[in-house]
């Protein structure tokens, strides 16, 4: 029997979804697609250079530059509604330590960022580009640290180890509801929505089971999420210009 497979880098937070979204998916189509929860994040990563047939679901930045090198041969077909949106938009919340002396995005000089991976839109580049439309293009961080995932940025602010850090919003309203740690941070802003992270279709699938899994996805209802919207590549070509307008800042990366 065929089976697909859902390739999956995003939060742990939003594992369950894209497990309810599989099944959801092998039960409409009736073909197994195989999702691994609990997966360790190395193996995750590995996987997204060779994706398996089937559906990818990763940050919208890091799908569009894979698409542009050619390390994933696949196209935007859908987009997540999250709950509390009416599109499939999201954003970053902009937060900061407790200890920290500042008192908003001005007074960012000198601190400690904490940045989940430098390729990550929502932890990094969205707050770069959004830093530079609010006319504080120059903020000079006195350190950056990579973290790793955006729950060991929350970690390093809660012990003082970073003083500021832009989170995924599905990521931090998750923490905040289970940690009362996490809900002490300060949120200072948050960017501008963007688009969701994509859907795509990995190519190489027969056509007509291309056409079924992008013609399921919106009718699928899964946990977690509001619905899934039809979406393209054209959608998501506005990271070209934010990762753009991000890579013009003087402020280095780490």
């Amino acid at each position: 029997m065929q089976r697909l497979s859902l390739t999956f880098y995003l939060g742990t937070a939003l594992e369950p979804v894209a497990a309810g979204v599989a099944t959801a998916i092998g039960e409409r189509l009736g073909i197994p697609v195989d999702f691994e929860r609990g997966a360790d994040p190395a193996a995750r990563r590995a996987a997204l250079d060779r994706p398996a047939p089937g559906i990818a679901w990763l940050c919208g930045l890091e799908t569009v530059l894979r698409q542009d090198d050619g390390r994933l041969a696949a196209s935007i077909v859908g987009a997540p509604v999250f709950p509390g949106h009416s599109e499939p938009v999201y954003d970053s919340v902009i937060v900061a330590a407790v200890g920290w002396g500042g008192a908003d995005l001005s007074d960012l000089a000198g601190a400690t960022l904490a940045i989940n991976e430098r390729d990550s839109w929502s932890g990094h580049h969205a707050l770069r580009a959004h830093l530079l439309r609010r006319g504080l293009g120059q903020p000079l961080f006195g350190r950056m640290v990579v973290t790793g995932s955006h729950e060991a940025s929350i970690d390093a602010l809660i012990r003082g180890e970073a003083d500021c850090a832009s989170i995924d919003e599905t990521v931090w309203d998750a923490r905040v509801a289970r940690d009362p740690r996490a809900a002490m941070l300060r949120p200072l802003d948050r960017t501008d929505p963007s688009p969701a992270p994509p859907f795509s279709i990995v190519h190489g699938l027969d056509t007509g089971l291309s056409a079924a899994i992008g013609d399921a996805l919106p009718s699928v209802t899964v946990s977690g999420l509001a619905s899934i919207a039809p979406a393209s590549d054209a959608d998501y070509a506005v990271f070209r210009d934010g990762l753009a307008a991000s890579r013009s800042l003087a402020w280095r990366s780490p």
